[in-house]
């Protein structure tokens, strides 16, 4: 697990207006469209994997592993992020 840098999470909850993306609770961690395993890290690397892009705000482990896409939608994600320019969100 490569741990999220501070900033990141902030900007991701103050994005995300502190809610979960899946139930609309109150957010508590972040979820990973892309997983945040050493196997992913390695096939996207861990730019792609903690890029804002990737994460949305969750309320608990439930609504987190829900909003994790599925393994064949990883490769589609990893190059829309890839696509992005340095912009702010």
């Amino acid at each position: 697990m490569i741990p999220i840098l501070y900033e990141t999470r902030l900007k991701v909850f103050t994005r995300d207006n502190y809610k979960c993306q899946h139930c609309g609770a109150r957010a508590t961690q972040i979820a990973h469209r892309i997983p945040n395993t050493k196997t992913c890290a390695k096939m996207y690397g861990r730019e792609i994997v903690n890029h804002p892009h990737n994460l949305h705000a969750a309320c608990n482990l439930d609504c987190n592993k829900r909003l994790q896409a599925k393994s064949w939608q990883w490769d589609e994600i990893a190059d829309e992020i890839k696509s992005l320019t340095e912009q702010p969100f």
